[in-house]
């Protein structure tokens, strides 16, 4: 940890001896309106939803929206339809066997009970084949395979079982058409979807999906799907490797619909790409990455959460692979500056990859950007807060940092600790007319408005530049915030966008896959059109409700070997109380812990060496009163000495 302070700004003070040391103020944070509030521009509060914003919700224990994609125009009505995962849906008597719904274009944009969805024309449900297999954990469209006019979709299920291997994972290719009712996959006709078998037991195939415009220079769609548990089989990496995980390019879908693929096999039209880290498991996302290169030939994106790099445990990396008429295996340890290249998560923990998008061209360069979601990663003092990362179309590098960008991108920061931004993320489309693309994040723990655990997405406009966002303090200018309804909702769990699902312009998803209204653990997906509503910004807490005393003795002393700062809880009694000073290199100097602190006190901290000129920082974390203080989490107060 660094403190923001400059060097030599604290008095030199001699060991043993009494210094009074000046502490700012104003970083209490009470139940009224706190002096550490941040002000937030709210597009759109969910708990008060508007026209603009439209309600799919699920079936009982569907967890609904727990993935979401565009599905193209399914039904040929020149409208976009859309397509939700409900992976833990158990009809047709088999537990967890998973469901998906296609929802149509809607004009007038009106709210849809997916209950009903058949019965009232507004769409259908393909149900999965076994129990178990949690068919819907993954979904992409938007694509037309097999050239009939009509949007396809692919669907995972990586508990799947395939050939007689447990857990392989599968793929389904759903061909789109004009359909009444729901569609049982056990006893559909064959020809109304193919399949994509994994390679092993307890690969995964099917974790992450993804359609591609054209990674391969033939004009034609292909799929991309991610098995994250995939042992490693390349010549030149190690055989040992274990959930190196995968990644395989499907091409030749439209000559051979009515044939499926058995990727043990090594069929003739499968690009293979393979981890060669134990446990890094690549796979865990990918997306169609666009031109990242400007070579005319779409570019692939997969995400390594769980990599190891730079000596920072779960830093997690993406790689970008660049697209080419290859049907080869390559692992990715072989990558060159020719075939891509690699982003490294910034911290330990970051889990960079959790979440890969492609956005198109958000800087105005006319190559692909793309962005990786960091739910894991701190922002300052914020631990878990998360980030997103921007990274700019280009060619010139084999490996980037996600710490130091440069001019290769920027990030995206989340607002407060254990908001988990970055855990989705998509491309928004055009969300405010600048002829830029814009982002779309999910926070699907946030906080906000006093609602444990509700979730937030932030649709962030494109810019140029380097600059980072800070979510915390969004405006208007730069995007908008959307928040969940109820407590414990997770609204930002999964996002997208559906381009024309309203009529002409983009349309923002967001999903809540544990909604539990009207019925228990249903699930629930959002459209929100273009433009933000005029709401007032909100004001939240996002400090420990804890104050310095300012009264005589109200100052910070070092005194025989202690720092000792008298303060006051302001909101009720703080469970599990720990604060540490750091110097201004972030090297902990001191500490103590208080089971439960209440009214006034002082916290002596020991040190374990003389405090020398310099910045200091003293972070004091702890867990509020629930009853009193809104937010579930442990939050922190950041003293700074000058």
């Amino acid at each position: 940890m660094k403190a923001a302070v400059a060097p030599g700004s604290l008095p030199s003070v001699p060991w043993g001896r009494t210094r009074h040391l000046a502490v700012p103020v104003a970083l209490a944070a009470g139940l009224g309106a706190p002096a550490d509030a941040v002000a937030v521009p709210v597009g759109v509060d969910l708990a008060r939803p508007d026209g603009d914003a439209l309600r799919l919700v699920g079936d009982r224990g569907d967890s609904a929206a727990y993935t979401v994609a565009p599905a193209g125009d399914v039904n040929g009505d020149g409208v976009g339809d859309l397509v939700l995962g409900a992976p833990y849906a158990d009809y047709n008597r088999r537990r967890d066997s998973g469901s998906v719904y296609v929802v149509y274009g809607r004009r007038p944009f009106d709210g849809v009970d997916l209950h009903f969805l058949e019965t009232r024309g507004g769409g259908f449900r393909i149900d999965g084949i076994a129990a178990g297999e949690r068919f819907g954990t993954a979904v992409a469209g938007g694509r037309d395979l097999d050239g009939d006019g009509f949007g396809d979709i692919v669907v995972g299920a990586p508990n799947a079982t395939f050939l007689g291997r447990r857990e392989a994972g599968v793929a389904y290719v759903v061909y789109g058409g004009p359909r009444n009712g729901a569609v049982d996959l056990a006893n559909a006709p064959l020809d109304a979807y193919d399949v994509i078998g994994g390679r092993s037991p307890q690969d995964h195939t099917g974790r992450s999906a993804a359609l591609t415009a054209d990674a391969t220079g033939d004009a034609v769609p292909d799929v991309l799907l991610g098995a994250p548990d995939a042992d490693s089989r390349v010549p030149g990496a190690t055989t040992a490797n274990t959930r190196t995980g995968s990644a395989y390019l499907v091409t030749g879908q439209r000559a051979r619909r009515g044939v499926p693929v058995d990727l043990a096999a090594a069929p003739g039209d499968v690009r293979q790409l393979d981890g060669s880290v134990t446990s890094e498991r690549v796979g865990a996302s990918v997306a169609d990455a666009g031109d990242v290169n400007g070579d005319g030939t779409g570019d692939l994106l997969l995400g390594a959460p769980t990599a190891d790099r730079n000596d920072r445990v779960d830093s997690g990396s993406a790689y970008v692979v660049f697209g080419r008429d290859e049907r080869s295996v390559l692992s990715l340890s072989l990558l060159t500056p020719s075939l891509g290249y690699r982003v490294d998560g910034a911290s330990t923990g970051a889990r960079l990859g959790q979440a890969v998008a492609g956005l198109g061209d958000m800087n105005g360069d006319r190559r692909a950007d793309a962005i990786l979601g960091s739910p894991g990663a701190a922002v300052g003092t914020r631990r878990s807060a998360g980030r997103a990362t921007v990274v700019y179309g280009q060619t010139a590098r084999l490996r980037l940092d996600a710490r130091a960008l440069g001019t290769a991108g920027f990030s995206i920061l989340g607002a407060a600790a254990g908001d988990a931004a970055g855990a989705a993320v998509a491309g928004a489309g055009d969300a405010n007319a600048d002829g830029l693309a814009d982002v779309v994040v999910g926070a699907y723990d946030a906080d906000n408005n006093c609602r444990g655990g509700s979730g937030s997405a932030y649709v962030v406009y494109g810019k140029f530049g380097r600059a980072p966002v800070y979510l915390s303090r969004l405006q208007p200018a730069r995007g908008y915030r959307v928040d969940g309804a109820r407590p414990g909702d997770r609204l930002g769990w999964s996002v997208g966008n559906a381009t024309g699902f309203a009529g002409p312009g983009p349309v923002v998803i967001a999903g809540s896959y544990s909604v539990n209204a009207p019925r228990p653990f249903a699930g629930a997906a959002y459209a929100l059109r273009r433009g933000v509503r005029k709401t007032a910004s909100r004001r939240y807490a996002t400090r420990l409700p804890l104050r310095v005393l300012r009264r005589p003795g109200g100052r910070a002393r070092d005194y025989e070997g202690f720092l000792s700062i008298p303060v006051e809880a302001t909101a009720g009694p703080i469970r599990d109380v720990y604060a540490a000073v750091y110097t201004f290199g972030g090297r902990r100097i001191g500490s103590t812990s208080v089971p439960r602190l209440a009214g006034r006190r002082q916290l002596d901290l020991r040190l374990r060496e003389r405090l020398r000129g310099g910045g200091y920082t003293v972070v004091v974390s702890g867990q509020p009163d629930p009853a009193r203080y809104c937010g579930r989490k442990s939050r922190e107060l950041v003293l700074r000495f000058r």
